[in-house]
């Protein structure tokens, strides 16, 4: 009898102790650390790097674009959702995008590389730093956001 009382005893610490640990995000949490993210952002340890972020229902969509000539960038487009430790994403789209000569605002072309990429991003100080990016040109870069 005493064995059992102790193997329950020490369950029950287990569970508490496991409940104790949960990090949860209430929704009043979550929505006003999308609300802040709201935004345009640079990326300053490229320095070739801008991100444009928007509120949605369930969290924040995003976009990243890197500029690799004039004329072309690679651009990333994600929905991001905290949860309580970091923004992580698992349908990140990336893709080529040419512009035309005469505008940048003219796609010529778009090549689609990947629709299902994942990663994160953790909040440090106001700047989101992307360390779980799958592209090696994105690891560590470091967005904060900038007023026009």
């Amino acid at each position: 009898m005493k064995k059992i009382l102790t193997v329950l005893l020490t369950l029950t610490l287990v569970f508490a102790l496991a409940a104790c640990g949960s990090k949860e995000v209430s929704e009043d949490a979550g929505a006003e650390i999308y609300d802040s993210l709201v935004g345009q952002y640079q990326d300053l340890t490229s320095q070739r790097a801008v991100a444009s972020i928007e509120r949605t229902n369930d969290g924040c969509y995003m976009i990243v674009s890197w500029g690799n000539s004039a004329f072309e960038d690679v651009v990333w487009e994600m929905n991001l959702v905290y949860d309580g430790e970091k923004l992580t994403y698992n349908n990140c789209k990336t893709s080529v995008v040419t512009y035309s000569e005469d505008s940048a605002e003219d796609k010529e072309k778009e090549e689609i590389l990947s629709e299902n990429g994942e990663g994160y991003f953790l909040l440090e100080d106001g700047a989101l730093i992307w360390e779980g990016a799958q592209d090696i040109n994105c690891q560590e870069c470091r967005f904060e956001k900038f007023e026009f």
